[in-house]
């Protein structure tokens, strides 16, 4: 089992070209693939699912800022998603997006040691990565009941 401290980019950086089981890539947290009108509410949907996924398993690091084969968007991808905030710095923005998301999981009530978001280490100005520990009160063995009681419970 993987601590918090044991989840981060650089953890799964050897792997960050392709998606797995602990590694995710989006373009944007606003933006849903494939359309260029702002959905944040989808896509923030889409991201807590991944981010539970991660909950449920042996935790992993959702990357936004890049494609499906890992490149980084230097045009577009996040940079879109803070103009549209209105935000001017990445570090801002990874702030937002980590109360987003804590707000979203505030049912689990050590969201803020289990989930966090910062600037990816080495492309701190496009990408972000969002961090999540696996949660251990999760039991693994009965799989009708799922990690916690909130509106993304995936298995």
């Amino acid at each position: 089992m993987k601590t918090m401290s044991q989840i981060n980019s650089s953890s799964v950086k050897s792997n960050s070209c392709v998606e797995n089981r602990n590694v995710e890539f989006k373009s944007s947290s606003v933006y849903v693939a494939e359309k260029s009108k702002a959905a944040e509410c989808k896509q923030m949907e889409i991201l807590c699912k991944v981010i539970c996924s991660f909950l449920n398993t042996d935790g992993g690091c959702l990357y936004i800022g890049k494609d499906d084969e890992g490149n980084v968007i230097t045009d577009g991808g996040i940079h879109n998603d803070m103009r549209f905030h209105k935000i001017k710095t990445v570090d801002s923005f990874a702030r937002q997006l980590q109360d987003k998301i804590w707000s979203a999981f505030k049912n689990l009530k050590c969201h803020k040691t289990l989930i966090s978001v910062q600037p990816d280490a080495e492309y701190p100005n496009d990408v972000v990565v969002v961090s999540s520990a696996r949660y251990t009160k999760i039991p693994i063995d009965n799989p009708q009941k799922y990690a916690f009681c909130c509106e993304y419970l995936y298995r």
